[in-house]
């Protein structure tokens, strides 16, 4: 048993050396002394403890109830992030099986769903500029 560091034996012998410096009947003084300072030490304790608990409360209550609404926001952020990962897994594996059919499909097969058809022109396109710049040189010489 530790009191503020003072082990038992410690105790002991500064009560053999009170006893020694002070005598029995500055003794019974002293250790009066001791203890109404004791109270007193632990009543300003208590009323420090009291009035910061007094002080504090609003604070505190307004501190938890933040934290209940942070811990609500967590909750339905992780839900919805749980939501949005079933539908990416689903899509993910649906993609996977599809590219695993085609890789099995002949190439005939994927050639002919591949297929896209190509935008046709109603008019012949013009010939690349560096083509006429060719044409141009042909010519002077």
């Amino acid at each position: 048993m530790n009191f503020l560091g003072i082990g038992p034996l410690e105790l002991v012998l500064i009560i053999i050396l009170a006893l020694i410096f002070l005598g029995p009947e500055d003794m019974q003084v002293m250790a009066r002394k001791l203890a109404q300072w004791w109270r007193e030490v632990q009543r300003l304790s208590q009323e420090a403890n009291t009035w910061f608990q007094e002080e504090l409360e609003p604070e505190l209550r307004e501190f938890r109830q933040l934290k209940e609404e942070l811990a609500e926001g967590q909750k339905a952020v992780h839900q919805l992030n749980r939501t949005l990962q079933d539908p990416v897994k689903t899509l993910t594996a649906e993609s996977e099986q599809k590219g695993e059919q085609q890789t099995s499909a002949s190439p005939a097969q994927t050639s002919a769903q591949v297929v896209s058809p190509l935008p046709v022109a109603s008019r012949p396109l013009a010939p690349p500029d560096n083509t006429t710049g060719e044409k141009a040189a042909q010519e002077e010489t």
